[in-house]
């Protein structure tokens, strides 16, 4: 019985990382998308400057 509370533990403990997991590859794309925007808008300024 033991065992299997160790076992549901261990599940549980794999489910909050992957869950951590989950949100930091949110916060990425975000950041990732973010910084897309702020490329495409320099390439903008640029563009109308020259």
């Amino acid at each position: 019985m033991q065992e299997i509370r160790k076992e549901i533990r261990a599940m549980k403990n794999f489910g909050k990382k992957i869950d951590e997991l989950t949100k930091l590859v949110s916060k990425l794309t975000k950041l990732v998308l973010e910084l897309g925007t702020l490329i495409a808008v320099i390439k903008l300024v640029l563009d109308s400057i020259s």
